[in-house]
């Protein structure tokens, strides 16, 4: 996943990197990667000067990618439970769930 090359990239290399993002999701792609995609703008948009953004989004696209790239079988979880692991990740890296519950 190019998203999650590029998070590991910024975690090893710049301190004073800037991104410009533009998010675009396909009309027809399933709730999870709308809400994928959402909570990345979120945590790009909103908490692009705490520290711990990028361990959140590269752990973000580590979620996704496995329980929703890489899954075998697509058994997926509820969207409430989707939200619910990203809004862990958010607790874990000292950024605030509250505007990722979508």
């Amino acid at each position: 996943m190019l998203l999650k090359a590029f998070t590991v990239s910024q975690i090893e290399g710049s301190t004073n990197a800037r991104l410009g993002m533009l998010f675009n999701a396909n009309p027809g792609a399933s709730f999870p990667s709308l809400l994928f995609v959402k909570a990345f703008e979120v945590a790009v948009s909103s908490y692009s000067h705490k520290a711990k953004v990028l361990d959140f989004l590269d752990q973000l696209c580590a979620f996704y990618e496995q329980e929703y790239v890489h899954a075998s079988s697509v058994v997926a979880e509820s969207n409430e439970a989707f939200i619910d692991k990203v809004c862990d990740l958010a607790d874990a890296n000292a950024l605030s769930s509250k505007m990722l519950r979508i």
